[in-house]
């Protein structure tokens, strides 16, 4: 994907980290083919703290309501990614989804 966020778009390359779709300890620190996704490093904070998710029906991305007063996030609640999943990632998100989804309010 190069220096490509999957939820903001390109990006500045040191912005750019590989994040796991899933709990990469669980799994026991093995890698997983299409396990990942190039995220900027702050939107990959917020994933990893279950504040921003991926919903994999619709591939949007869903925030949760404790970033209401962070408006430069809102920017991409509802917005889908900006790259191609792979069926690998797909399932990835959905596991994810059914065990961290966030709480709609």
């Amino acid at each position: 994907y190069g220096a490509n966020c999957a939820i903001s778009g390109p990006a500045a390359e040191k912005a750019i980290q590989a994040c796991h779709l899933y709990s990469y300890s669980a799994v026991g620190g093995d890698h997983q083919v299409d396990g990942g996704l190039l995220i900027r490093a702050d939107l990959h904070a917020l994933f990893d703290a279950n504040l921003l998710n991926i919903d994999p029906k619709s591939e949007k991305v869903v925030l949760d309501r404790d970033l209401d007063r962070f408006p430069e996030y809102w920017r991409f609640n509802g917005n889908p990614l900006t790259i191609s999943l792979t069926p690998g990632q797909k399932r990835w998100l959905k596991l994810r989804w059914e065990n961290h989804s966030l709480p709609q309010k």
